[in-house]
């Protein structure tokens, strides 16, 4: 019943589109006008909205990024002519960085605001050189670092609110990021080697546990929920910094390295859960760092391959040097790299919203190129008819459900996977229109009751849905592909 392989692979297609309104997709930002090309981003807001970093705009210059209003430069503190944003709060409303100018080595931290504009924290007077790092959610904590001058010669990570000024948190230390209420805060001490410590409103400052088998580490961010950190250790007997995540609970764990291997690598930002890390990695055989991102799931890989191969996007030309950010959900990325032209550039990524069978196929090592197949069926079949397009906007609203019963039920994801690889040569056949297995009796009966299964679990709606495929292949019709066809055009099934 090779027929009756078309009206599964629609049931794929549609668990395989977004829960969402967009799909996947990858832009640069551009720079700022004058100077040279050239723009990196440092940051982005929660959800994932506002990008802010620095160009050249004749000289570095602090930018905020929008789609409505594209690279915006946010200007230089009185008497400046260099400027860079490395935070932004939550709804992009406040943003930190630094401030000086191109002939000395004065950084100045900055607190800029849609409605204030830029202004100085005021420090106190000992400091020579300063930066602020990160910011809270909503922007009334900013953490970074200063260097005092001989009446207090050492270097400081510093917690500044608007009540209390600026802080002295850790001694010969910077803080990097800070967590979504401000409460916890996190970056690199020195003593004998870099160590990364954390901060916290009850606790105050304490080194991270676990790092003592290691060389020189970091912390580099901190999850908004103040649970994960992030950055990079290095290890004496590779010879080379590895990415990491740490918990207070399961202490430190090294995020591996990319299929075939891997040099150093280092650990930038780190989404809302947990559940997704960005950075940096360098690749044997290739020159430069490249921008990986992980997941519990998926291990390490390179993000340009993930937005090729997995979300079927064309680069055209660039290199992803470096991912430095990610919104709270883990589904925007920011980050820089080598545009066609030449030249450094800021980019954003954002990958599709939850997708049920990229999570079913999750641990499988064929399960790129099946849904690389199905989802090539979804473009190249479904969205050129109006019922293709009507199902896939019925699917819209279920993804989401999808999602979780598949997280909830591992069983049946498994069992949604397993389907997808056994019909993937069918789904090639269909795609280049050449005879290809067919589906026996006992397929289709298989297939009817994993969608009865999953109907167990969905809402009346989704139940009604599923239930409505699984008909079809419960009935063991020997149908021609016209007539299913035209049975799918007819809302039939």
């Amino acid at each position: 019943m090779k027929k009756k392989i078309y009206l599964f692979v629609l049931c794929l297609a549609a668990l395989c589109w977004s829960g969402t309104a967009e799909a996947a997709s990858f832009k640069g930002l551009g720079d700022l006008p004058g100077g040279v090309f050239e723009s990196r981003a440092d940051a982005i807001s929660a959800d994932g909205k506002v990008v802010v970093g620095r160009s050249d705009s004749g000289g570095h210059e602090a930018f905020r990024w929008t789609d409505s209003d594209g690279m915006v430069g946010l200007g230089y503190l009185p008497g400046d002519n260099e400027s860079g944003a490395q935070g932004v709060s939550s709804d992009g409303s406040v943003v930190v960085g630094y401030s000086s100018t191109n002939t000395s080595t004065t950084d100045m931290p900055f607190r800029w605001t849609v409605t204030g504009g830029m202004s100085g924290l005021a420090p106190p007077s000992y400091v020579v050189h300063g930066s602020a790092n990160d910011v809270s959610s909503d922007g009334s904590v900013v953490v970074g670092g200063y260097l005092g001058d001989e009446s207090k010669p050492a270097s400081y990570a510093f917690r500044w609110t608007q009540k209390g000024g600026m802080v002295d948190i850790a001694l010969e230390a910077g803080a990097g990021a800070v967590s979504a209420d401000g409460s916890v805060v996190v970056g690199t001490q020195v003593f004998a080697i870099c160590l990364p410590f954390r901060w916290t409103v009850t606790g105050g400052s304490e080194v991270l546990d676990g790092f003592s088998e290691y060389g020189n580490s970091d912390a580099a961010d901190v999850s908004a929920n103040g649970v994960y950190i992030v950055g990079s250790s290095y290890n004496e007997g590779l010879d080379m910094a590895k990415a990491y995540r740490w918990t207070e609970a399961d202490g430190v764990e090294l995020l591996g390295d990319l299929p075939g291997g891997a040099d150093n690598s280092r650990a930038w930002a780190v989404s809302y859960d947990g559940s997704v890390i960005v950075g940096t990695v360098d690749v044997p055989g290739l020159s430069g760092d490249r921008a990986f991102i992980w997941d519990p799931g998926n291990g390490m890989r390179l993000l340009a391959n993930v937005l090729t191969d997995v979300h079927g996007i064309d680069l055209d030309g660039w290199t992803l040097t470096a991912a430095t950010s990610i919104s709270d959900d883990g589904k925007t990325i920011v980050g820089y790299g080598t545009n066609p032209y030449g030249n450094l550039e800021a980019w954003m990524a954002n990958l599709e919203p939850d997708c049920p069978l990229e999570l079913a196929l999750a641990k499988s090592q064929r399960g790129g190129q099946s849904l690389k197949n199905i989802r090539s069926f979804r473009k190249q079949i479904m969205d050129q008819t109006l019922s293709g397009r009507r199902l896939a906007s019925l699917y819209y609203k279920h993804s989401a459900e999808l999602t979780k019963i598949l997280k909830e039920n591992p069983a049946i994801a498994a069992r949604v996977g397993q389907a997808a690889i056994k019909y993937g040569p069918a789904i090639e056949s269909l795609l280049d229109g050449s005879d290809g297995p067919v589906l026996a009796r006992s397929d289709q009966k298989r297939i009817a009751s994993l969608l009865s299964d999953l109907a167990k679990h969905a809402n009346p709606e989704l139940k009604t849905n599923l239930l409505a495929v699984g008909t079809q292949f419960k009935a063991g019709k020997s149908l021609s592909a016209g007539k299913i066809w035209e049975r799918f055009e007819k809302h039939r099934w």
